[in-house]
């Protein structure tokens, strides 16, 4: 998720490779606010936090979108309901 990705070819490679190759895995990384931190050394409680934050943008993300079609279908609306009025006689006051 954060780190370097890592090939899933473990049926290719040995137990030898796969070690040598965690070893040389840059460590996972957070960057916040301008300052990196490492996230396997992050308490437990900070680690779902940024969990938590990480779904609750991803829902942000989600719900934007369904704003924003629903928006658009709201001014099609307007469109179909301004267009089918101009064949309406409006009421004189």
């Amino acid at each position: 998720m954060f780190g370097s990705k890592e090939s899933d070819d473990s049926s290719k490679s040995s137990d030898a490779s796969n070690s040598q190759q965690k070893s040389q895995k840059k460590p996972s990384r957070l960057d916040f606010e301008g300052k990196k931190y490492d996230l396997d050394a992050l308490p437990d409680d900070l680690k779902e936090a940024l969990k938590g934050l990480q779904v609750a943008e991803s829902q942000m993300r989600m719900y934007q979108g369904t704003i924003k079609l629903l928006d658009l279908s709201r001014k099609s609306l307007i469109v179909q309901l301004k267009q089918g009025l101009e064949k309406v006689p409006s009421l004189e006051e």
